[in-house]
């Protein structure tokens, strides 16, 4: 689009974004989303309470489980 052309023009990078570089592995590792399900699953908190205190769906909550638990 005529929009994109002028973003590109004036060196706007679309698209793709830097990967992140976090530690592979232990806690550190973790989003700060994914530490605070954790935390809050630690807390004794449910899948389906968290969601709804995230506002997000119950597998968004189980995906940052799975990942804390890796």
């Amino acid at each position: 689009t005529l929009v994109t052309g002028r973003l590109r023009a004036a060196g706007v990078r679309l698209g793709a974004t830097a990967a992140r570089r976090r530690p592979a592995t232990g806690w550190q590792a973790l989003t700060p989303t994914e530490t605070l399900v954790a935390d809050l699953v630690a807390s004794g908190r449910t899948g389906p309470e968290i969601a709804q205190d995230l506002n997000v769906s119950t597998r968004t909550v189980q995906t940052h489980v799975s990942h804390a638990l890796a």
